[in-house]
């Protein structure tokens, strides 16, 4: 059975249809709230995109949401610098796979899209990051997709926290040598910084307007001298990072901490609470106050503030495998992205070219690490970057 798939391409009609798509929405950046607001705010984004199905009644059955963007084709961690072909995307929001027909009606959504991005309208498709046990994952690959078969396809995991209802439940949760880790690290913090240090825990409901503009402010300031500025990442003062910031105040689901030693920002953990779920999206400190791990520290202080609060049942800390997450998280799902190309030379030339740069990083990183000089890389590209 086939289904009328409309595609809408502007703010007007993506807005007309935000009042039902909203309650649909399964993560902060694929609710029109935000969506729409990057693409106000961003002026490499073109225009936002979606592809639904309605019912005889106007409801939504299946939506998919996303932007057409000239961004770079290639999302890396490297810390080796290399040119980055910018090219026009249409880039699927996380979790932008809405409606309770999402899944009986992915295929049919994505072949909608398939032919927008044929007909020109972008060089590549860049779907979102889906659990491996995505239903909706599962349906595409049943049904003999051929495009969404042969993509390229990155792997990963996301890792995940489960919050308890006490702190000290929180920390038994973890393994023994962790456990007593973290205890002497802040016994140890609290000891050295006592009477100095304040942690302030912000959400859309406890704080107002003035402490919201600090925050950014201050996550500005301690991101200017983190490593990840180093590298040409993290939080800056620009248009799309303020949309995103003031869509999560706005929606209500703003949820961060901001440590302040001394009456300055020290560090912070800047999150989107929904459904009882936290997803972080950038964390940051300033080096060289302390010798201790002062990012765990700020985590666990901030998760004794919370434990047992209503609200708070997961903290998602996104793709990305890494030490610090094994050890303190509940545990982590194996994903996939999948990228499609158009069919048009200059996009089979680009697919090639990203394959082989991917190779080639990949190739090097294990190098580096098997040659024990993948932390002075690191220092070195951040201290460069930083203007050491």
């Amino acid at each position: 059975m086939t289904h009328s798939v409309h595609i809408l391409r502007t703010e007007e009609a993506l807005s007309e249809l935000s009042r039902r798509w909203a309650p649909l929405a399964r993560h902060p950046f694929s609710h029109p709230g935000l969506l729409l607001d990057l693409c106000r705010a961003d002026e490499n984004i073109v225009h936002p995109i979606a592809a639904v199905v309605l019912d005889d009644s106007g409801e939504i059955r299946a939506l998919v949401a996303g932007r057409v963007e000239d961004t770079e084709a290639l999302q890396t961690s490297a810390y080796l610098p290399f040119q980055k072909p910018v090219v026009r995307q249409l880039v699927i929001a996380i979790g932008g796979f809405m409606g309770p027909e999402r899944t009986e009606l992915a295929s049919e959504l994505l072949n909608a899209l398939i032919e927008e991005l044929d007909d020109g309208i972008a060089t590549l498709i860049e779907l979102p990051i889906m659990d491996e046990t995505d239903p909706v994952r599962g349906a595409l690959l049943r049904s003999g997709n051929n495009r969404f078969q042969r993509a390229m396809v990155g792997r990963n995991v996301r890792w995940i926290l489960q919050i308890e209802d006490d702190f000290d439940t929180q920390l038994k949760k973890l393994g023994r040598s962790t456990r007593s880790t973290v205890r002497n690290n802040l016994n140890r913090f609290n000891r050295e910084f006592k009477d100095r240090f304040e942690l302030q825990y912000l959400t859309s409901k406890n704080a107002n307007p003035e402490q919201f503009d600090r925050f950014f402010q201050d996550m500005v300031t301690v991101e200017d001298t983190s490593y990840h500025r180093g590298l040409g990442w993290g939080v800056s003062d620009t248009p799309r990072e303020r949309a995103v910031h003031n869509a999560s105040v706005r929606e209500g689901w703003f949820a961060s901490s901001m440590l302040h030693i001394d009456d300055k920002p020290a560090a912070f953990a800047a999150g989107l609470r929904m459904n009882g779920v936290i997803f972080g999206t950038n964390t940051a400190f300033v080096p060289d106050l302390t010798n201790l791990p002062i990012g765990t520290i700020m985590f666990f202080e901030t998760l004794r503030q919370i434990c047992g609060s209503d609200g708070f049942r997961e903290w998602e800390f996104g793709p990305g495998d890494a030490q610090y997450k094994n050890r303190i998280c509940t545990h982590c799902i194996p994903t996939e992205q999948r990228t499609i190309y158009s069919q048009k030379l200059g996009a089979r030339l680009l697919k090639a070219r990203i394959a082989a740069t991917t190779m080639t990083l990949s190739a090097l990183k294990t190098a580096s690490t098997r040659m024990g000089i993948e932390n002075r890389i690191k220092k070195l590209m951040r201290n460069r970057g930083r203007g050491k």
